[in-house]
């Protein structure tokens, strides 16, 4: 990317705390510009399934946010970015009806100096600041 699609962060860690064999997990950072200004969506996907089934509805849970962002008509990022999740509920529940297994799902839109996040179904999400973890949504107390 040029100087003038460069977002303003020096690091943008977005990690799990254990990866255990007996799930899928990926991690997608997609940048693009629109509306002549650097964007970014950054999603963390986790389903509790290792098998073949986990990994093409984790791929779709990425590949829709990403496209119902890109092309919804909307004029604002944040509702883009809100459509693109009420999208893709549907294919978190398909998700988690089919496989009988717990989904997942943490995304973040990376505007400018903003950052706006959500979780799908069973997702936490914390920050790590000045060596202190807070939550910003799903399970509290799991500070460890």
């Amino acid at each position: 990317m040029d100087d003038e699609l460069t977002l303003p962060y020096d690091i943008l860690r977005l990690d799990h705390k254990e990866r255990l064999d007996d799930r899928f997990l990926t991690t997608h950072l997609h940048r693009f510009e629109m509306f002549h200004h650097p964007v970014a969506i950054a999603i963390v996907v986790e389903i509790k399934d290792p098998w073949h089934p986990a990994s093409e509805f984790g791929a779709k849970i990425i590949n829709d946010i990403i496209r119902q962002f890109q092309t919804s008509v909307a004029s604002s990022f944040l509702t883009r970015f809100e459509d693109s999740l009420k999208y893709v509920n549907r294919t978190v529940r398909d998700a988690t009806n089919q496989l009988n297994a717990p989904v997942s799902c943490a995304a973040l839109l990376l505007e400018s100096d903003q950052v706006h996040s959500s979780g799908i179904g069973t997702a936490s999400l914390g920050l790590y600041r000045q060596n202190r973890l807070s939550t910003i949504f799903g399970r509290r107390g799991s500070q460890s």
